[in-house]
């Protein structure tokens, strides 16, 4: 009789996660419960999710050692950055019922786009001096082609849109190169992984690019 492999330790906080997220997407995508109870939902539900991303990046960092466990410090500072952010903007948005743009949030997501993109690059990998000067290469190209569509599709409305404020339009402009940068490196990561690494980049792969599509939505609403 074939006995039944055990679960990663990982495996029930990631469904977990994974079940959340698309509880939340679904609710924000049908409006339950009305406009006033989606926002504080918007709002809080975000909050926690960054707050948990954080102290799961601290989890990690205190069970690494040498180079991961700086990556991973790193990787949390960064987070906790963004969970501060998340929770300044649900007190604009929720305690004070403005959505100011820019607003003192924007400074603690900057912040953590800087960080997790440094942390990001950290990221140990197995390739040779050749693999890693092709892959750059390879990146470079992707980030320009990405840069090129980006400002066809949005970067060009954002900056008739905003250049009347040179804060609002650094900021416009800042959040998608910070994107495409996260999603370049995050991809190069994922495809020059160690074995044991590779499924935790695939997961920050995806998340950049999450990140990227809903920076993306956001300053289409802000432009419009």
């Amino acid at each position: 009789m074939q006995t039944r492999r055990p679960l990663p330790p990982a495996a029930w906080p990631t469904a977990l996660s994974t079940v959340a997220c698309a509880v939340l997407g679904l609710w924000l995508m049908f409006g339950w419960g009305g406009p006033s109870v989606v926002r504080l939902v918007d709002s809080a539900g975000l909050a926690v999710f960054a707050v948990y991303a954080a102290i799961c990046a601290v989890a990690a960092a205190r069970s690494a050692y040498g180079r991961h466990r700086r990556t991973w410090a790193i990787m949390a500072a960064g987070l906790t950055a963004w969970a501060g952010g998340e929770l300044t903007w649900a007190f604009y948005e929720v305690g004070l019922g403005r959505s100011p743009y820019p607003s003192p949030a924007d400074v603690l997501y900057v912040a953590a786009s800087l960080l997790i993109l440094t942390a990001m690059v950290q990221f140990p990998r197995a390739q040779s001096a050749h693999s890693r000067l092709r892959n750059f290469v390879d990146a470079l190209i992707v980030a320009v082609a990405l840069l090129a569509l980006m400002w066809v599709l949005l970067l060009d409305g954002l900056y008739e849109a905003n250049r009347g404020d040179a804060t609002a339009l650094t900021l416009a402009l800042l959040y998608p190169l910070l994107d495409i940068a996260m999603i370049v490196v995050a991809v190069l990561n994922a495809s020059a992984s160690r074995r044991g690494q590779r499924i935790v980049l695939l997961l920050l792969a995806a998340a950049a690019a999450l990140m990227a599509l809903s920076d993306m939505v956001f300053a289409y609403l802000n432009a419009t």
